[in-house]
């Protein structure tokens, strides 16, 4: 397992609403924990004026208060995503922050921007969903890593042991499996021999392990039983009051029409925390 990324700046891109303003408070509170800059980018149509938007975010960032952060405001000559490209080339270690809506399974559902930086950029992006109490985000108390058995959950471990090692969380590994699957799974368990552990923990507690061993830390793991794995990941986490959710997703790209994982998606909808997203490169 390698260590995860350390955040050089965090960018957070804005459009004057007060939905894109929910990812300052969380941006500013990991600005200030790993003594960082913060960026703020933002776009108007080149018909607008943009001293009024400039002053929009400037009312926005006094109400989030705690850092001032620099602001670049430019024309919208392309797509927003075109336009961010070449700030997220010169900073690769950077951290984007950044709100979305939730609109259950749409194929748009955490909006182009988003959906691109996380399949073309293969970084994790920090959402904010309409469910999430941003204001009363931590870099400490639960963080709820979610894993199963798709390419992705090493990167999201990977990830997760940077975080353990810059911030104060404590981890859990959930695994999400349907009750089908898994009465299927208990009737012929068998499991590594001397093992008493039921075979549907064994890759929660393989992952477990592997993140412990790599961090130094005691991390704790969970089998949920669901059909609905992206609920059932939100639920838990709030039920165990997490700050933070780590997930892989499958953001992809085609005919400029961008779709993310629909657990994903379920997930930053319900969550009342921040979901940190990652989609791993793909195999050359």
């Amino acid at each position: 397992m390698t260590s995860g990324p350390t955040f050089s700046e965090i960018i957070v891109p804005l459009d004057g609403s007060e939905l894109s303003a929910h990812a300052l408070v969380p941006a500013c509170t990991i600005a200030k924990h790993l003594d960082v800059p913060m960026r703020v980018v933002s776009f108007h149509p080149p018909a607008a004026d943009g001293d009024e938007l400039r002053q929009i975010i400037g009312e926005q960032l006094d109400k989030a208060g705690g850092m001032s952060p620099s602001v670049e405001i430019a024309p919208l000559d392309s797509s927003v995503s075109e336009q961010l490209e070449p700030i997220l080339n010169a900073s690769p270690d950077a951290l984007v922050a950044m709100s979305t809506r939730g609109r259950g399974h749409s194929a748009a559902l955490l909006g182009s921007v988003a959906n691109e930086i996380l399949a073309e950029f293969h970084r994790p992006v920090l959402l904010i969903g309409p469910g999430c109490a941003a204001d009363t985000f931590r870099t400490e108390g639960p963080l709820v890593v979610a894993a199963d058995r798709g390419d992705g959950t090493r990167a999201v471990l990977d990830l997760s042991a940077g975080l353990l090692a810059t911030f104060d969380y404590a981890a859990q590994i959930v695994n999400v499996l349907d009750p089908d699957l898994a009465t299927a799974m208990e009737r012929s368990r068998g499991g590594p021999e001397g093992s008493d552990l039921p075979h549907e923990s064994a890759m929660a507690h393989r992952y477990a392990n592997e993140l412990g061993r790599a961090t130094g830390q005691e991390v704790d793991y969970v089998v949920l039983h669901s059909k609905h794995p992206g609920p059932a990941i939100a639920d838990h986490a709030a039920d165990q009051g997490a700050s933070l959710i780590a997930m892989a997703t499958h953001a992809r790209t085609g005919l400029r029409r961008l779709t993310l994982g629909s657990v994903t998606a379920e997930v930053v909808t319900r969550a009342s925390c921040p979901v940190l997203a990652t989609a791993p490169a793909p195999k050359r």
